[in-house]
């Protein structure tokens, strides 16, 4: 349960800085 936490908070994480380098970079490559 740990681990899935975990794993969840990095892809939250990720998914949140992938936002702001598209919203910083409109050009998607």
């Amino acid at each position: 349960m740990y681990l899935f936490k975990e794993l969840y908070h990095i892809v939250s994480k990720n998914l949140e800085e992938r936002k702001s380098l598209s919203k910083l970079k409109p050009t998607n490559s």
